[in-house]
């Protein structure tokens, strides 16, 4: 197995765990629902919907699968570009959410002073990174 089957695998479990939690919270879980939303002045800056957070759940899972199918686990040859183009999509996204807003999100955030903050700092900026190199490694190792 070559690291870029070992680098799809891995970003498609943190997708899938990923969504997990996003299910979870869209149907009424609420552990670590305050340190996931970015505040100002104790105010949470959105409230996503149960119908918003179970989209973006979704859409995890759907991210999961377009890395498996890059990297070769399903032979679906007429979703080849979809699987390319959707790789480097996600890559994308996931290195903006790393670098981040420059106002609440990410490692250049202006505000230092909330909850979200310190969990932004050590887990969601480190992992959006690590997904988006992750990704970034199974484009450049393998083309679908």
């Amino acid at each position: 197995m070559t690291t870029t089957f070992i680098a799809g695998f891995v970003v498609s479990i943190i997708f899938t765990f990923l969504s997990l939690v996003h299910f979870y919270w869209a149907f009424s879980g609420n552990m670590m629902h305050e340190y996931v939303i970015p505040e100002i002045n104790s105010q949470k800056v959105f409230s996503p919907s149960k119908l918003m957070t179970a989209t973006i759940g979704f859409g995890l899972l759907i991210f999961a699968f377009i890395i498996l199918g890059h990297i070769g686990v399903f032979e679906l040859l007429f979703l080849n570009n979809i699987f390319k183009y959707g790789t480097w999509l996600i890559a994308i996204i996931f290195l903006g959410r790393a670098i981040g807003d420059f106002k609440y999100i990410g490692f250049f955030k202006k505000v230092n002073d909330t909850k979200f903050v310190f969990w932004d700092t050590q887990l969601y900026s480190p992992l959006s990174l690590l997904i988006a190199i992750l990704t970034i490694l199974v484009i450049y190792n393998h083309t679908p």
